[in-house]
C-alpha cells in the first residue's frame, strides 16, 4: 500500500525495490518448480502473492502518474499532483490511464513511467510474470495469478516490451509442455490456466492492450461517450467499447505481428468460445472483453474472413437478442457494453448497419441477419442443362438467334430445349416502341411461346 503513494516512488526506484521484487517473486516461484513441500511452500505462495501485488502497485501508481500529465485538464504542479490520492485498485482509473498512455503512442509517453517499466522489463520481468502466471495455475494461486496478468498489461502498453513478448517462451523439463509467452495469455483468457472470472477478465484485458485496443471501464460515461455532443473528455474513438483506434490510424507493424501469434495461438477460436455459450460466458464482463479483442483482430481481412467462415455473427445475434431486463442491475453496464461491442462485430462481420443491430431488440432484424447468413452460407444445386437452357430462352428473347444457336451447338442441348425452341415475347413496353412492320413478328413470337406452354414474361 506505501507504493500507492507518490512520495515514496522516487526513493523506491533509487533502491532499486523493483528488482528486489522480481527476485523474490522468481525465488519463490523457483521454489514451487522444485517440489518444496510443507510450510516452506505455504510460505512461497504467501510471499509471491504480496510480491506480485506490490509489483503491479508500483506499476500502477506510475502509470496512473503519467496519464495525470498527458492530461491538461488533471496537469498541476508536482506538489499539488503529490497531494492528490492514488488508488491502484480503482480498476476504472487505470482503465483509462492505459487508453490515455495508448491513445499518445511511444513519443508521448512520461519518462518515469517509462523508466519503471523499463526497470521490471529489463530486470526479466516479462519472464517473471508470466512463470508467476504459470505457477499460480499449478496450485490454482487465484490471487497470484491475478496479480501477475494485470502487473503484464501495463508493462505491454510500451509496443518494444510486447515485441520482446512474442519471442519469450517458457521452458520446462517436459518439453511438450513448453509454451510460448502469448500461449500463457490465451489459456488464462479460455479459463484454462486458472478457471476464475477474475483472473479470465484481467487476462483478457491484457489481450486487449496486446492486440492495440486496451478495454475502457464499465461504466455509463463509457457506453455513451461516443455519441454527438457529448461534454466528456472519453468522447473520441478510444473511450467507447464499440470504437477503437484503428477506425482513424492503421494498425504498425507491432501490433499486426501480435495478430499474427494470437491466430497462431488459438487465440480466435479460445475468444469466439468465449462467446458460444460456455459456463465462464454466462458473465457480461468476459463477453465484452472477448468480443473487443475480436473486434480489434477483425480489422485485419484475413481473420475478419475467419470470423465469417465460423458463423460467429449467428452466435452473438442470438446473446444480442436476449432480454437486457433479465439481466441483474449490476449487470447493466457489462450487458451494455457487451451489446455495443457485439453489434460492431456483427456489423463488420455481416456488412450490417451498427446502428441497426442495436436498435432491434425485436427479432425481425436479428432475423433478417440470420438469414441473409445462412444463404450465404448454403449451397445451391441446380441442374446446369437447365441453367444454359434458360441462358438459350434468353439469348433468342433479346433477338441474338446466332448466339442461342451456337450455345445450343457448343452445350449439346438438341432435343432437351424443347420448351425454349421459339423466342419468348418482348415486353409490353418495348412492343408499344416497335415499327407497324414488326408487329407481325411480335404476335408470332406470342403465339409460338403460347403454343410451348410458357408464360409471356418468362424472358
Amino acid at each position: 500500500k506505501v507504493l500507492a503513494e507518490p512520495a515514496f516512488l522516487r526513493p523506491f526506484d533509487a533502491l532499486g525495490g523493483a528488482k528486489l521484487l522480481l527476485k523474490t517473486t522468481g525465488q519463490c516461484v523457483d521454489d514451487g518448480h522444485l517440489g518444496t513441500a510443507g510450510s516452506k511452500l505455504s510460505r512461497g505462495k504467501t510471499v509471491a502473492k504480496w510480491a506480485c501485488l506490490a509489483i503491479r502497485n508500483y506499476l500502477r501508481t506510475h502509470l496512473l502518474l503519467a496519464a495525470r500529465q498527458l492530461d491538461p485538464k488533471e496537469g498541476g504542479s508536482d506538489a499539488v499532483i503529490k497531494k492528490r490520492p492514488l488508488t491502484p485498485d480503482a480498476e476504472e482509473a487505470v482503465a483509462l490511464a492505459c487508453i490515455a498512455i495508448e491513445r499518445k503512442g511511444r513519443a508521448g509517453d512520461p519518462a518515469e513511467w517509462t523508466n519503471a517499466v523499463q526497470v521490471i522489463e529489463s530486470g526479466s520481468g516479462l519472464e517473471v510474470l508470466l512463470e508467476a502466471a504459470l505457477w499460480a495455475g499449478d496450485y490454482r494461486l487465484v490471487e497470484v495469478a491475478n496479480y501477475s496478468l494485470q502487473a503484464l498489461q501495463v508493462i505491454c502498453l510500451l509496443p518494444v516490451v510486447r515485441t520482446r513478448l512474442l519471442s519469450i517462451r517458457l521452458d520446462s523439463e517436459d518439453a511438450a509442455a513448453s509454451k510460448s509467452g502469448m500461449r500463457v495469455l490465451v489459456d488464462a483468457a479460455g479459463g484454462q490456466l486458472v478457471l476464475d472470472g477474475q483472473v479470465m477478465v484481467s487476462a483478457l484485458r491484457l489481450l486487449n492492450t496486446c492486440v492495440g485496443c486496451s478495454p475502457p471501464p464499465f461504466n455509463n460515461r463509457s457506453l455513451h461517450a461516443h455519441h454527438k455532443g457529448s461534454k466528456h473528455p472519453l468522447a473520441d474513438a478510444e473511450a467507447s467499447w464499440d470504437r477503437l483506434q484503428w477506425d482513424q490510424f492503421p494498425p504498425n507493424k507491432v501490433v499486426s505481428r501480435v495478430w499474427a501469434q494470437l491466430q497462431d495461438c488459438d487465440g480466435i477460436r479460445v475468444l469466439s468460445g468465449l462467446l458460444r455459450g460456455s459456463d465462464q460466458a454466462r458473465e457480461d464482463g468476459i463477453r465484452a472483453l472477448a468480443c473487443r479483442a475480436l473486434l480489434g483482430l477483425s480489422h485485419e481481412p484475413r481473420i475478419r474472413q475467419i470470423l465469417q467462415e465460423t458463423q460467429l455473427a449467428l452466435a452473438l445475434s442470438e446473446l444480442v437478442r436476449q432480454d437486457p431486463k433479465q439481466r441483474l442491475a449490476v449487470r447493466d453496464c457489462e450487458a451494455a457494453a457487451f451489446r455495443q461491442a457485439a453489434a460492431k462485430l456483427v456489423s463488420l462481420v455481416t456488412g450490417r448497419a451498427q446502428q441497426s443491430i442495436l436498435e432491434v431488440a425485436s427479432d425481425s432484424a436479428l432475423r433478417k441477419i440470420e438469414k441473409a447468413a445462412m444463404v450465404e452460407n448454403s449451397s445451391i444445386d441446380y441442374d446446369k442443362r437447365e441453367l444454359l437452357s434458360l441462358v438459350h430462352a434468353h439469348l433468342l428473347s433479346s433477338g441474338l438467334p446466332h448466339a442461342a444457336a451456337a450455345l445450343k451447338d457448343e452445350a449439346g442441348l438438341e432435343g432437351s430445349i424443347n420448351v425454349f425452341s421459339t423466342p419468348v415475347a418482348s415486353r409490353p413496353s418495348r412492343e408499344a416502341n416497335m415499327a407497324s412492320g414488326r408487329g407481325g413478328a411480335s404476335t408470332d413470337r406470342k403465339r409460338g411461346a403460347g403454343e410451348a406452354g410458357l408464360p409471356l414474361s418468362a424472358s
